[in-house]
């Protein structure tokens, strides 16, 4: 069976092939559409992306606190909502990079976020260089990026249309909206618990819906969020739909999931992923090979 680098022993990790794809809305649906009624994220282009890693659930509550309490943080308000396996919300992008930072520490991970918020490079001598994330990241840069991190904009797309798996779908995970997300016409306007959606071809859940998701890039001010949140309209429950959100602000309605480069990792078979377990303190266990 294959070998999984004891650094990438993640149970809250799925395995993710590589591959080339198309950014932006490639349903046909949406095509049919004059160009002057199409959304921004109509326009496509051709991304190839290398293996990585990311994040079966959305970081919880549960998740979160234990952060907070092992670093002396202020736990985020949960607005009464519940806190347990409901996503996290209402923290900054800059925030949520400090707690992949914990759990990079706590895995023996190098850390993949400086404080002020830039990525953290490892040049071929293990030297540490910075990159103002106010740009567009070169994908072939995350290969020298070893901690917990948010997935690139272009990774968050592609995991969320399936990877190599894909079945085309007009939403993330499907083609009735309701079965894969939380959103507006669903959710009596608040988040609900992690993992009671199907979960789209890789086996991520709530991707579509809940809460939006922090990635990588952005602009210098603004972090793309994807995915959609409780508040959301249905549109938002496609996979190349985008937002943005001020690194600064904090909301109600964005929350994160962690991603990892496929560093000191060997290889997985392309229909292997590892399998989810209990475990939300951040610490690595040996993860369970699916056929």
């Amino acid at each position: 069976s294959p070998q999984i680098h004891p650094s990438s022993m993640d149970p809250d990790l799925v395995f993710v092939k590589g591959g080339k794809f198309v950014l932006g809305q490639d349903h046909a649906e949406w095509d049919k559409l004059p160009q002057f009624m199409r959304p921004p994220d109509s326009e496509k282009r051709q991304e190839e992306l290398a293996d990585f890693f990311i994040g079966r659930f959305l970081v919880t509550f549960e998740q979160y606190d234990a952060f907070c309490e092992e670093t002396s943080t202020t736990k985020p308000s949960d607005e009464k909502w519940g806190r347990g396996s409901m996503p996290v919300m209402n923290i900054t992008w800059l925030e949520a990079a400090r707690f992949c930072n914990w759990k990079s520490r706590k895995a023996g991970l190098k850390e993949a976020f400086s404080e002020d918020g830039k990525l953290i490079v490892l040049d071929k001598d293990g030297k540490k260089q910075f990159y103002d994330l106010g740009r567009r990241i070169d994908a072939s840069l995350l290969a020298k990026v070893e901690g917990y991190r948010f997935p690139l904009d272009s990774e968050w797309e592609y995991a969320a249309k399936g990877g190599i798996k894909t079945r085309n779908y007009k939403f993330i995970g499907g083609d009735v909206a309701a079965e894969v997300g939380w959103f507006k016409d669903n959710t009596r306007y608040a988040t609900k618990p992690i993992g009671e959606k199907k979960p789209n071809e890789l086996g991520l859940y709530d991707m579509a819906g809940n809460v939006y998701e922090y990635c990588l890039d952005g602009t210098l001010q603004v972090r793309n969020v994807r995915g959609g949140g409780w508040s959301s309209q249905m549109q938002s429950m496609r996979a190349s739909y985008k937002n943005g959100s001020r690194v600064d602000e904090k909301h109600t309605y964005v929350g994160f999931r962690i991603a990892r480069s496929n560093v000191g990792a060997s290889p997985l078979d392309a229909n292997s992923t590892t399998a989810t377990s209990n475990s939300s303190n951040g610490q690595a266990a040996a993860p369970v090979e699916i056929a």
